[in-house]
């Protein structure tokens, strides 16, 4: 209706996912942090000049990941607990049974999964676009500490709860 293409649709859907969990995260952290008097506000001026090799990219449709480690954390963590958390939830469904307890969960992680798509392209890439592996590692780590403080929440629930 809106003379774009599909395509168009959903990249603009993955880029209001990049905000959401970047941008409004840590404009949110630095709100507190100024209105507790942790932090004084500031004003940083960025490049927003592209070049040849950006347009091109642009042009094929591919994100470029070339941005400070402190925004592609968060995202990449996202990308790889809704993976984590995918093939969990089918491995248990499988193994246990119960697809009416775990439908929507699953429905949820494979949304993100696909919504995320060019970030998980971004991390086996091999341009100057791509997520550099520091990135990526500690993404990992922090989900992986992400799983296990939710593994140990679950658990204290169980026994105490």
């Amino acid at each position: 209706m809106s003379g774009h293409s599909v395509r168009t649709f959903i990249n603009e859907q993955r880029i209001w996912m990049i905000h959401s969990v970047t941008t409004y995260l840590y404009g949110s952290i630095n709100a507190v942090l100024t209105k507790t008097g942790v932090r004084r506000a500031s004003f940083l001026p960025t490049s927003k000049v592209a070049d040849d090799e950006q347009m091109e990219m642009y042009e094929k449709g591919m994100f470029d990941f070339r941005t400070s480690i402190v925004f592609l954390a968060p995202m990449v963590a996202l990308v790889m607990l809704s993976m984590a958390s995918f093939v969990g939830g089918i491995a248990r469904v499988l193994v246990l049974g119960g697809w009416d307890k775990l439908l929507a969960q699953i429905a949820l992680s494979f949304f993100i999964l696909v919504m995320g798509y060019p970030v998980i392209e971004g991390m086996v890439r091999s341009d100057k676009g791509r997520i550099p592996l520091s990135a990526a590692v500690q993404s990992a780590l922090l989900s992986v500490a992400l799983l296990l403080l939710g593994s140990a929440l679950l658990v204290y629930r169980e026994m105490y709860g």
